[in-house]
């Protein structure tokens, strides 16, 4: 029996400094907010220079190693851009298969995926958060902003699956 639509909640933002998206990652951890909820996004040399190993809060290490450590798959963003995505289980079923490790987020807006794409080709890292409610989206999207300095998006939707 096939299952009804899932019901995602996101909420996403660009880090350009390292040591912010370190703190924004340990607080999503403390927070209740687990790795196979969280996505990175950026260029394959940016996220290849995020080794955990070199923090120094050990939660950071746990949770995005967890991430890191997933194989590398390509996401299309704006059109026929594309950059590396590191997703945690939770996190990957936002993403439409469209060929072997490559995917497309059909739910994100063209002009909301222009700006992501700007923010990822002008070397920032893109954290997503997946929540499992509004109210958790709600507490991400805070502890998002709390650290971050970019726009942050939310989102809504349903997926087939």
């Amino acid at each position: 029996m096939q299952e009804g639509p899932t019901r995602c909640r996101i909420a996403l933002l660009a880090f350009d400094e390292p040591p912010r998206l370190w703190r924004a990652t340990t607080d999503l951890h403390l927070n209740g907010i687990r790795a196979c909820q969280l996505c990175l996004f950026g260029l394959p040399h940016v996220l290849a220079e995020l080794d955990p190993q070199t923090a120094s809060d050990e939660d950071f290490k746990h949770v995005v190693s967890d991430i890191i450590s997933q194989p590398p798959a390509t996401v299309r963003i704006s059109g026929n851009n594309a950059v590396e995505m590191r997703c945690g289980r939770r996190a990957s079923i936002l993403f439409t298969p469209v060929a072997d490790r490559v995917f497309e987020a059909r739910w994100l807006k063209p002009d909301l995926s222009h700006n992501l794409a700007n923010d990822v080709f002008s070397g920032a890292v893109v954290l997503l958060v997946s929540s499992n409610t509004a109210e958790q989206q709600a507490l991400g999207a805070r502890l998002l902003l709390r650290h971050g300095k970019r726009d942050l998006q939310t989102h809504e939707f349903s997926t087939p699956h």
